[in-house]
């Protein structure tokens, strides 16, 4: 019984064919290889990563702010949130410091050292002159605050956590990441007949030469902003602490009181001498009536209020810690900060920007 073989008989041409056409696959894949490496190598070369003197990557820079400074986005995966949150914060890398948009107050320093304090997000008409909200160039509503954490924890009064640079521990560059408390910032007037001023840390601001305000370290962007005037001392003219009628109660205009002069007409209630409308007793041994608004003071002269020009609203001024704790995230990060440079690929000469000839 005659049997049919199965198979195929390989010819010549059929080896040389597929030898054509496996060489030439081989050959188109490194091709392709060799081109996309070569794009993906041209475009990495265009994004900028911010590094450390020492070769360490920061991360890439996402944006860039009106200094062309580099912002590379910081992810504090600390932050005590009881939801188990965590914040974003963009920090500028120059050559030489980190910056932040949100100023850092340092309320009992002129220097910029000691406790900080952060205004929450979206707090730009904070205090009465708004002085959070004045920019680099110093003119109101320029946008001295950011929203970054306002739309990431929800904005305005009461959210938790705002971040902001300040200065390095004696005053100076390069800065420290501060991550804003739940506790409220106090700043205190030390000496209500002197005018009282407190710093803030702009590090967006370009340093300035030969300051001599400004702090410890090389000119570091320091300033200081008057908190509140210094308080007026004046006489009361009224004494009216004692029995209605008395040598000691003004009751009557003009009438002398040892070298002084009434100028109002205390109250006669049940026959005692009271403090009229617009006066108020402070509790002063010497019985003199001050004037509403004033600080209690001694033989007839009360001294007036500190008058606050700078008076952030209840909740929105807070206390700020070292992100990091007592080595900061940021104080082992060498100086000088640099970038990588744009490369050329061999063979990739053809692909030129937009615009270039």
């Amino acid at each position: 019984m005659r049997r049919k073989e199965q198979g195929f008989i390989i010819t010549t041409t059929m080896v040389v064919v597929f030898t054509v056409v496996f060489i030439g696959l081989i050959v188109g894949i490194v091709a392709v290889r060799d081109a996309w490496f070569k794009t993906t190598a041209f475009e990495s070369s265009v994004d900028v990563f911010v590094m450390t003197d020492a070769g360490d990557v920061l991360g890439k820079a996402v944006d860039f702010d009106e200094h062309e400074a580099p912002l590379v986005p910081f992810v504090d995966y600390d932050v005590p949130d009881p939801n188990g949150g965590n914040y974003r914060v963009l920090v500028g890398v120059r050559d030489d410091r980190f910056t932040s948009r949100e100023r850092v107050y340092y309320p009992n320093s002129r220097v910029c050292t000691g406790q900080p304090c952060i205004f929450v997000p979206s707090t730009e008409l904070s205090g009465t002159t708004a002085v959070n909200s004045r920019g680099v160039d110093e003119i109101s509503g320029t946008g001295g605050v950011s929203y970054q954490i306002a739309t990431q924890a929800g904005g305005g009064v009461g959210s938790r956590y705002n971040y902001a640079v300040g200065s390095s521990t004696d005053g100076g560059l390069p800065g420290r990441l501060l991550r804003q408390t739940d506790t409220a910032c106090v700043v205190n007037i030390p000496d209500p007949s002197q005018d009282t001023y407190i710093s803030y840390w702009q590090s967006q601001r370009v340093v300035e030469e030969g300051g001599t305000d400004s702090g410890p370290g090389t000119n570091p962007p320091c300033y200081q902003e008057l908190f509140a005037k210094a308080a007026v001392i004046t006489e009361s003219f009224l004494r009216c602490q004692n029995t209605f009628g008395s040598s000691n109660c003004c009751d009557s205009i003009g009438k002398t009181m040892g070298n002084k002069t009434c100028g109002g007409v205390c109250d006669n209630v049940g026959g005692q001498c009271e403090c009229p409308d617009g006066f108020v007793k402070l509790g002063n041994s010497s019985g003199w009536c001050c004037p509403e608004g004033t600080d209690d003071a001694k033989n007839g002269q009360c001294q007036q209020l500190a008058t606050t020009l700078f008076a952030p609203a209840d909740g929105d001024f807070l206390e700020a810690l070292s992100v990091g704790g007592d080595t900061n995230v940021l104080d082992n990060l060498a100086t000088p900060f640099k970038v990588n440079l744009p490369i050329n690929p061999k063979d990739f000469e053809s692909v030129q920007a937009d615009g270039e000839g």
